[in-house]
């Protein structure tokens, strides 16, 4: 398993939870605390979460336990198109992608 460090400050901030509620609800979800030591929490991720490999998918992820609810996205129709090489289809069967535009980035 992989160990992550991430500031308790940006975790409490994106995900509205307190500093005090951090430990608990992490451990609810399967990420224990391995070690802390300042503002600094030392997280073990399983293999199978990579959208617990950064500070905002575990801060979503809190939140979402915490108050019952998701952040929803939304989808436009896009002029972008992607082509994939048919002789992939065996291996690749499904492709998704994203187009983002104007996303702000704290950090």
């Amino acid at each position: 398993m992989a160990v992550i460090k991430v500031s308790q400050k940006s975790l409490c901030s994106l995900s509205k939870i307190s500093p005090k509620e951090a430990e608990p609800i992490l451990t609810e979800l399967g990420i224990p605390l391995v070690k802390s030591s300042g503002d600094e929490l030392h997280l073990e991720i399983t293999p199978n979460r990579p959208d617990w490999l950064s500070v905002e998918g575990i801060a979503r992820s809190c939140a979402s336990y915490k108050f019952s609810k998701s952040k929803k996205y939304h989808a436009k129709k896009s002029k972008i198109s992607i082509k994939i090489d048919g002789s992939v289809k065996n291996v690749r069967p499904i492709f998704a992608g994203a187009y983002i535009t104007n996303a702000r980035l704290n950090g």
